[in-house]
């Protein structure tokens, strides 16, 4: 648990450095944009005395500035979210922290299905647009479901059912569903189908030929191989572990 905890904040850390960097290379372009606008018949106009002045006058009105802990979203900046959101900021059921950070940024953060939404820029309307247009982007904040974990017995008693029983004869598949049920399934049946390794389906076809019986060992080997076969070209697997198992001629 507590390796699952350090997981979460390596994660949430490299979350915000990307985001951050992101931000700043958006920034790059957008002064680069500005830096464009600058230019006249090829020329490039400066104007140091005045732009340093600004700046400064800028930083020293950020470092008074007094920033609240919650965001508060205009009525109409609100219109601009998906009706989710729009609702839930209105009720305050979920809101928006800001800062300053040391660079200078404000940020603005909030989480939504314990999936973290920032955005961040030099200027605080900015940043605003900026969190509103990622928001109004569903892979942000949507939670993927995590896959269910296909196991061995339930594929391959479909498998048995699906592809075996229409096209053999009934003596036959009766065979083929003693061995699945004796020899198989007690020692497969509850395994992730993904994770079985060869090593595991050797060591089990060894324990037969060991007790001398052989043509159990053959049995099984030649339903899991079939079946892991069928995996591979269903797209469940890339590789059967069958392929390198050693079944012996007797």
């Amino acid at each position: 648990m507590e390796g699952d905890s350090y997981l979460r904040r390596f994660k949430d850390i490299a979350f915000e450095l990307l985001s951050i960097v992101n931000d700043m290379e958006n920034e790059k372009v957008e002064e680069a944009k500005q830096f464009d606008n600058l230019r006249s018949d090829g020329n490039i106009i400066y104007f140091p005395t005045y732009l340093d002045k600004t700046e400064k006058q800028e930083d020293s009105k950020n470092k008074n500035e007094i920033i609240p802990d919650f965001l508060e979203f205009t009525e109409k900046e609100l219109q601009k979210m998906p009706k989710e959101f729009n609702t839930l900021f209105k009720k305050g059921k979920i809101k928006a922290r800001v800062r300053r950070r040391d660079d200078g940024r404000y940020e603005i953060r909030c989480q939504f299905n314990n999936i973290k939404i920032t955005a961040s820029s030099k200027n605080l309307e900015t940043a605003k647009l900026k969190f509103i247009d990622k928001i109004n982007k569903p892979q942000q904040y949507v939670q993927k479901k995590p896959k269910k974990s296909l196991l061995f017995g339930a594929y391959m008693l479909k498998w048995l059912e699906t592809v075996k029983k229409p096209y053999v004869k009934e003596n036959t598949f009766k065979s083929y569903l003693q061995t699945v049920n004796v020899d198989i399934l007690p020692v497969f049946g509850k395994k992730e189908l993904k994770k079985i390794t060869s090593f595991d389906i050797q060591e089990h076809i060894n324990n037969y030929n060991t007790q001398g019986k052989n043509r159990t060992a053959q049995k099984t080997y030649q339903l899991m191989n079939a079946l892991f076969s069928y995996a591979v070209a269903d797209g469940v697997i890339d590789r059967s572990p069958t392929a390198k198992v050693i079944i012996g001629t007797y």
